[in-house]
């Protein structure tokens, strides 16, 4: 057999093999049979790395040591020496420098007599002297030389010697691998055998440009010459191979498959044959598996192609997509031609098909056994020549995220501008992963703080709680003046978000300074007068000469509705804001200043449903400072709705999607919608808990402080605690006062001091506050309005004049949704009803003033003065309201609502009742919130004992 390869190895490779390759096999017998009947013959095999060529030699040799035994004479002492001798020989990459390697295995066979094997070794160590000689009289690599063939004469000799008596078999395995020497000896030979019983077998693999062009040409001008190419299997080839490897009646189909993966390759073939053989005796399902056997197949494969192979598939393995082949020939610093004959031999090979790994198996095992820093050192350099050849920005960007090690220079400015643009687009998490590749050493100390400001940006909307304290030097670089508008803004936003005031102050004050005047300085100018009002009261305001943009009208809104400035039509111009905003994350400034707007102008559905949608937006870019911030912003809406429930869920939601260091200042915003919600739910040991947990010092300088203090104050009351419920309320007040921002549509204070004070017996006092505050609160109703029109019936000793006060303020309330302080309202109108003598009044409405506390979990403070609810209903008046369903439904609801359960249209409920399409929608939505319906099927549901048994005058009357 071949020197250094076995017949069949353990998968049984020659006889599978060779199924496949009959024809093969009948041409190399035949060339045998000439070769005993006197006619030298030389055979060239040829074919890519894997297709079988040891297999079938093997597989020949076999046959021709058979064919001997098969002859031999048990009784003939001389039968050995009749039968074909075989001689081989396998060269090697490691011994292409080694003179004469080839020739000494083959005659050097203890195949050979030991006369013939004495006479050759004495020929081939005097090649030692003529070697040294060879130093002064070098021979070109196509020219032999004399001392060449003085040997190659004496090893004819012997060989013509051995034919006399039988006919030689020599077979020569990776003969593209051949020494110089042994190549000029055998060609010696091989010109001068074709009268001779001697069958010469060379076993090449295709490759470059073959070594010793001129003489492996000469070998194949002889007439006596054959070429026999192995090419990859076909489909009939693999179909069976795979047939006589495994069993089953599924066999045949896999054929297809693995045909398709393996190229047609046998060695890459016989290892997904045996994956699929284990998967089969593990007992899986038998199919096609590709697992770790073809993985080391296809290692195996690439190392024998060499060294250039290996790295061009690495390079192939590491791109997302196969590249142009100039490409490729610069990624390999090769010419394109020389390339492509690499990539023609790879998918000769069965391993690639058009540049592109034929199974994802056989990349993940080209980049497994590649060494880490190899792997490294790799994508920096596909990086560098990709972005040198104009490839997409994302392909460059990918090889430098894998490779994960500081970036050259050269990438320094790519990566800052990528990551600019992903901020832009609240990608966070990719420009965090951009700015942290830039070394320290590639750039300036100005440039990094430039980098540790894109960097504090990202990371405050990823990880806020952990930013505080990570870039010490970036308020001096926005005191000198060392970074653009907008990271500077940036900066310093971070500051005041964790009270860090001192630092913040001259940072400011430095910005203010700049000229000419950005939309990013007047943008945070005008935040800044609303939302930290405490903190540079002298400042002046700030305006730009540059087009106005919607971050800087939504800070203005914002400003104008808190500062007392023009308000008309502020919710409707925050709502288009919101609507034709490009951001989608939720803690992009000006989108948390229109929300601020819709909530504080009163147009919480509105508020509601935007912040419903943005919660999914801001998971979607994993903005934990996004989700905190929206859920915060649900909680307030859910609060001043009357939605106790919801706004402790939202509320609770905001503070565990942030530590309590992670909200800085802030904190206060999510705190007061507890406290308060805890409060009016009469859940007065939690709410006392919260209460312990005090803000952060900074937060008296924000107006999330007045929140703060308005939720502590409204819970001293609760708790009978009146003078500090007073001293907060008034810190409050005189807090608002100082800053400009006295707007009940913010704090509501002077009622809640109203009401402390009515406790403390100063009602005089308390009337006064009241009508302050009916005066600031706009005309035409909501929340302050009624709250202070009930407040304001307390104060008065007239029950006439509180039953006109309250059922203006019960009209206000309905008006506006707010259902906790409806029902305290209803509950105080039952209350002077009863006093009144009013027994029957005052029964319907403390049932609804209780329907609508149970709804909204409000706690009113114990029995009313009406009393339990008795036995018996006086009237059918009485008997119809407590069988409606529907009591937390204002009177103008539910109109609205009986209309639509009937089935007319919006339009026409809007004829009817001589209101706008825009106000029954309105109506309609708190009607189908607060009876949890989603459509006019369920609302005439509803209301179909209503309208069946109802004794309330007027309203079919005008359904009619």
């Amino acid at each position: 057999m071949i020197a250094g390869k076995s017949t069949q190895d353990h998968t049984g490779e020659g006889p599978r093999i060779v199924t496949a390759r009959d024809a093969e096999l009948r041409e190399l017998k035949d060339a045998f049979k000439l070769g005993q009947s006197g006619c030298g013959t030389v055979i060239l095999l040829s074919g890519s790395v894997g297709m079988g060529k040891t297999a079938l030699v093997n597989t020949f040799l076999t046959y021709v040591t058979h064919d001997l035994e098969q002859r031999e004479d048990p009784d003939s002492r001389d039968a050995a020496e009749a039968g074909p001798l075989v001689l081989t020989a396998s060269c090697s990459f490691a011994e292409r420098a080694l003179p004469l390697s080839v020739i000494k295995q083959l005659f050097g066979s203890p195949q050979l007599p030991a006369e013939d094997r004495a006479m050759a070794a004495t020929l081939l160590s005097n090649q030692a002297v003529a070697g040294h000689r060879l130093e002064d009289d070098p021979c070109t690599n196509d020219v032999i030389n004399a001392w060449q063939a003085e040997v190659a004469q004496g090893l004819l000799d012997v060989l013509l010697g051995l034919v006399g008596r039988r006919c030689v078999v020599i077979a020569v395995n990776d003969f593209e691998h051949v020494d110089s020497w042994s190549l000029h000896v055998m060609m010696y030979l091989l010109v001068r055998i074709s009268t001779a019983r001697v069958v010469v077998v060379l076993n090449e693999s295709t490759g470059a440009r073959p070594r010793f062009q001129a003489l492996r040409s000469e070998i194949l001008r002889q007439p006596y010459a054959r070429h026999i190419r192995l090419l990859p299997l076909t489909r009939e080839g693999v179909v069976t191979m795979v047939g006589e490897s495994l069993s089953g009646p599924a066999t045949a189909e896999l054929a297809g498959p693995l045909h398709e993966i393996s190229g047609g390759n046998p060695l890459l073939l016989r290892a997904l044959i045996d994956d699929c053989a284990r998967s089969t005796f593990a007992g899986e399902v038998p199919g096609v598996v590709v697992a770790d056997a073809f993985g080391d197949a296809v290692i195996r494969l690439l190392r024998r192609y060499g060294a250039e192979a290996v790295r061009a598939t690495r390079i192939l393995a590491v791109l997302e997509e196969p590249p142009p082949l100039p490409l490729l020939a610069r990624l390999l610093a090769n010419s394109v031609e020389v390339t492509g004959q690499l990539v023609d031999r790879l998918d000769a090979a069965g391993l690639l098909a058009g540049r592109r790994f034929r199974h994802p198996m056989a990349r993940a095992a080209v980049l497994r056994d590649c060494q880490a820093d190899e792997l490294t050192g790799m994508r920096e350099h596909v990086a560098l020549v990709l972005h040198r050849y104009g490839a997409p920005t994302g392909a460059v960007l990918a090889q430098l995220l894998a490779a994960g090690c500081p970036a050259a220079p050269w990438a320094t400015d790519l990566l800052r501008r990528e990551a600019r643009k992903a901020l832009d687009t609240e990608d966070y998490e990719i420009a965090l992963s951009y700015l942290e590749l830039v070394g320290d050493q590639a750039v300036s100390p100005q440039e990094r703080t430039e980098i540790d400001a894109l960097r504090a940006i990202a990371e405050w909307r990823l990880h806020p709680s952990e930013v505080t304290h990570r870039f010490p030097g970036l308020p001096a670089a926005v005191r000198k003046g060392h970074l653009p508008d907008r990271e500077a803004v940036a900066v310093v936003r971070n500051m005041l978000w964790y009270g860090r005031y001192d630092a913040a102050t001259e940072a400011i004050r430095a910005l203010a300074d700049r000229s000419p005047c950005s939309t990013e300085q007047a943008t945070f100018f005008a935040w800044l007068a609303c939302t930290y009002p405490g903190l540079l009261p002298g400042l002046p305001s700030v305006r730009t000469t540059e087009a106005p943009t919607a971050e800087l009208r939504a800070a203005d809104l914002l400003g104008d509705l808190l500062l007392g400035r023009r308000t008309h039509d502020s919710a409707l111009e925050a709502d288009y804001l919101l609507r034709s905003s490009s951001p989608v994350d939720a803690a992009h400034y000006p989108m948390v200043s229109a929300l601020e707007v819709l909530i504080y102008a009163g147009h919480l559905d509105a508020a509601e449903r935007w912040c419903a949608g943005l919660m999914d937006n801001a998971a979607r870019v994993r903005s934990s400072i996004g989700t905190a911030l929206v859920s915060s912003l649900r909680a307030e809406a859910a609060l001043r709705q009357g939605d106790l429930p919801a706004a402790v869920r939202h509320a609770g939601f905001a503070m565990s999607a942030l530590s309590p260091a992670g909200w800085g200042v802030r904190l206060g915003a999510p705190l007061h919608c507890l406290i308060a919600a805890h409060t009016a739910m009469g859940e007065l040991d939690e709410a006392a808990r919260l209460v312990q947990c005090v803000p952060p010092r900074g937060v008296a300088e924000t107006r999330f402080g007045l929140l703060y203090w308005h939720a502590r104050g409204q819970f001293y009351l609760a708790t009978g605690q009146v003078h500090a419920a007073i001293e907060d309320f008034q810190v409050c007040g005189d807090t608002m006062r100082r800053w400009g921002m006295d707007r009940p549509n913010l704090v509501p204070w002077r009622t809640d001091l109203a009401q402390a004070l009515l406790r403390a017996g100063k009602v005089d006092r308390a009337r006064v506050l009241a009508e302050a505050q009916l005066e600031l609160a706009d005309v035409g109703g909501g929340p302050a309005r009624g709250v202070a029109l009930r407040v304001l019936a307390a104060a008065s000793s007239a029950p006439g004049r509180r039953l006109a006060l309250l059922t203006q303020a019960v009209e206000a309330l309905e008006d506006c949704g707010d259902t906790v302080e409806l029902a305290r309202a209803l509950n105080e109108l039952s209350e002077t009803h009863f006093s009144m003598g009013k027994a029957s009044r005052a029964r319907v409405l403390a049932r609804r003033a209780r329907r609508i506390a149970e709804t909204s979990r409000l706690h009113l403070g114990g029995r009313s003065a009406v009393g339990e609810d008795p036995p018996r209903l006086g009237t059918a008046h009485e008997a119809a309201a407590v069988a409606d369903e529907t009591l937390s439904l204002t009177e103008a609801e539910r109109r609205v609502a009986v209309l639509a359960a009937q089935g007319y249209t919006n339009r026409e409920v809007g004829q009817k009742l001589f209101v706008s399409v825009s106000t029954v929608e309105q109506h309609l939505s708190r009607v189908y919130r607060k009876l949890k319906v989603k459509r006019r099927a369920e609302l005439a549901a509803r209301f179909q004992r209503t309208l069946a048994n109802s004794r309330i005058s007027g309203v079919r009357a005008m359904a009619d």
